[in-house]
Formats: C-alpha cells, structure tokens, sequence
C-alpha cells in the first residue's frame, strides 16, 4: 500500500488475467511490421476478414491471438510467424 499526502492509505490497482510481457513484445513487433508497410490496423482488419476494433483489441493485449490468425497476420505483413514471435524484431 502507498501513502498519500494525507496519510490515508492507497491501494495499487493489478490488472487481473494481464497477458504476459512475451505478449506485448508480439504485439509491438506486429505493431512495427504494419508501420515498416505503412498499414493501418483496419488494413490488417481487411486481410484478416474482421474488424479493425478486433485488431486493436489484440494489438491492445485484450484479446489473445489465435494460431491462425498470427499465420495470417504473418502472411499479410511479409514475415514469418517466428519473426513476429521473436523478443526483438
């Protein structure tokens, strides 16, 4: 517990369930591939035949991606399931 100024006890907020940090270093390296291609998340939302708030979902670490849809999202950026899944891309 923090203190704040008037010494009344805080408590930090965990994000329950959060995803793991392998998670979002997928995410920022998907995220880097469609900036390198200069695609929006509603260009990759076409590609993978759903919506752009599904896309921002997961890039957001709300929704898992499936296995599927990481091979798809591989092939619409040029790259390779293992690139994306690399700790640095």
């Amino acid at each position: 517990m923090n203190t704040a100024v008037d010494d009344r006890p805080t408590i930090k907020r965990v994000r329950r369930n959060a995803p793991p940090p392998e998670i979002f270093a997928l995410n920022d390296n998907i995220r880097a591939e469609l900036a390198r291609r200069k695609m929006t998340q509603g260009d990759l939302a076409s590609g993978l035949r759903t919506t752009q708030q599904a896309v921002a979902r997961r890039l957001n670490g709300q929704t898992p991606w499936t296995v599927a849809e990481l091979v798809r999202v591989a092939r619409i950026v040029h790259s390779t399931p293992a690139r994306l899944l690399e700790a640095t891309a």
